[in-house]
């Protein structure tokens, strides 16, 4: 074992842990990562997702995939034994207390996407993982659910950068489960969209609250990050530390207002992305708030589809942003 990259700090919830270790394999030592969590009993461990993602990579022929996923190296699952407390605690408290169990994850080792420094590598790590997300959910049935800066990463392969989706604990089987199976929000705050930031219970998850996250890690990494370290006093960086009702007036603002922060020096290529991704939100927030007006005033019926809010926010109009940026070719 290696030093501790990552603890939470927090007494509800995964208490994950991450730390650097090296693994012997073919009598060589070799990096790796090793992360604890311990999950409700209720989920899907992490490793069953990245196994089902490669079997239908296999079975479609779409190897393509592999090099956006994380290479998970070894996996067990530990549960608390008759006698623990969190057995007694559950047997006296029944379903209001969360049952958990520890999860173990063995696995390649990979660098933070803050650490790129061009636009070309940085907009290339982005266009792998948004296509690695929607291949997921629409080709392995697979909902990520926590789009975030530290579980979006990368790797090289020759040279080229890829970028890959990593940290799979909150995902669900799209199909099965759209609502969480744990009593404890989904997500990471910063980045989750508006219409979770609630007090009450969350709606069911849907592909356009990931597509606003990864619009959100866009926006943190392009406006924060300099030479692979963030600068001194960043837009955004109060999302950080804002109460759930307070985020979520702070990103209504945001959306609602024209994004007129620079990006830094080693992103400015990247401005038209930033611009062009904000107007879809804007565009759609604003269209599901002119028609709900329609239908308070009588001028319009109920047909607004709100998982898209109304057409604005799909896979093919994210992608067509991503893909259409002439500097990121």
């Amino acid at each position: 074992m290696g030093e501790t990259i990552f603890q939470a700090h927090e007494i509800i919830g995964r208490g994950t842990c991450v730390s650097r270790a090296k693994m012997k394999t073919n009598g060589k030592d070799n990096d790796v990562i090793v992360k604890w969590s311990w999950l409700a009993i209720t989920r899907t461990p992490e490793a069953d997702f990245v196994k089902k993602a490669i079997e239908c990579a296999a079975e479609s022929g779409d190897f393509w995939v592999v090099n956006h996923l994380p290479k998970i190296l070894h996996a067990e699952q530990k549960e608390f034994d008759d006698d623990s407390p969190q057995r007694h605690l559950w047997k006296h408290f029944g379903d209001d207390y969360e049952l958990r169990a520890l999860y173990i994850i063995v696995q390649e080792g990979l660098r933070p996407i803050t650490e790129l420094t061009t636009a070309a590598e940085l907009g290339e790590a982005f266009r792998g993982i948004f296509k690695c997300y929607r291949w997921l959910y629409e080709k392995a049935g697979i909902m990520h659910r926590d789009i975030s800066r530290n579980n979006l990463m990368y790797r090289k392969i020759d040279g080229k950068v890829y970028g890959v989706l990593n940290d799979f604990d909150l995902s669900v089987f799209r199909h099965k489960e759209p609502r969480s199976t744990s009593k404890q929000r989904t997500g990471t705050e910063p980045y989750m969209a508006v219409d979770l930031l609630v007090t009450g219970p969350p709606p069911p998850h849907i592909y356009r609250f990931d597509l606003e996250s990864l619009f959100y890690v866009i926006a943190y990494v392009v406006y924060q990050y300099h030479e692979g370290k963030k600068i001194d006093n960043p837009p955004f960086d109060a999302w950080d530390h804002l109460p759930t009702a307070a985020l979520r007036d702070k990103k209504y603002s945001f959306l609602f207002n024209a994004l007129t922060v620079p990006p830094t020096s080693n992103f400015s290529a990247l401005l038209r992305l930033t611009l062009l991704l904000h107007k879809m939100f804007l565009d759609a927030y604003s269209a599901r708030t002119q028609a709900k007006t329609l239908v308070m005033i009588g001028s319009a019926s109920t047909t607004f589809d709100d998982d898209t809010l109304g057409d604005h926010i799909t896979f093919d109009k994210f992608e067509k942003i991503l893909v259409d940026i002439p500097s990121l070719a």
